[in-house]
């Protein structure tokens, strides 16, 4: 079964285009992992400096939470155990499509009654 994602990474020190490379390099090379496209890179909006960028992935063998388990790894790696508050680089899943997964049915909320009906 085929689960595909897109992970959004945002570089926000040093040489932030580096980090972002660096990022796609080691998710290119996790194992189970295919890199169908990458984005280019841009400077994200917000008071900070970051670049950003994005991937898209597909895997045979895992499950929206096994990417983002290997989204964490990566991450992981190239922040080298610097906080999470102050690390460089950041991976986030931005969409994902897992055949497999449960939908959560939509809640039924019976329609209001008319407008002067008994209620």
């Amino acid at each position: 079964m085929t689960v595909q994602a897109v992970m959004g990474l945002r570089a926000r020190a040093g040489s932030r285009e580096a980090l972002l490379r660096a990022a796609f390099d080691l998710v290119d090379t996790a194992p189970d992992l295919t890199v169908e496209a990458r984005s280019l890179v841009w400077e994200c909006a917000g008071p900070e400096l970051e670049l950003c960028a994005a991937v898209g992935l597909v895997t045979e063998t895992g499950t929206l939470d096994a990417l983002r388990d290997a989204a964490q790894v990566v991450q992981d790696r190239v922040n080298r155990d610097i906080p999470a508050d102050s690390a460089p680089l950041r991976m986030e899943l931005l969409w994902g499509h897992d055949p497999a997964g449960v939908a959560t049915p939509p809640t039924r909320v019976p329609p209001p009654p008319p407008a002067g009906s008994p209620t």
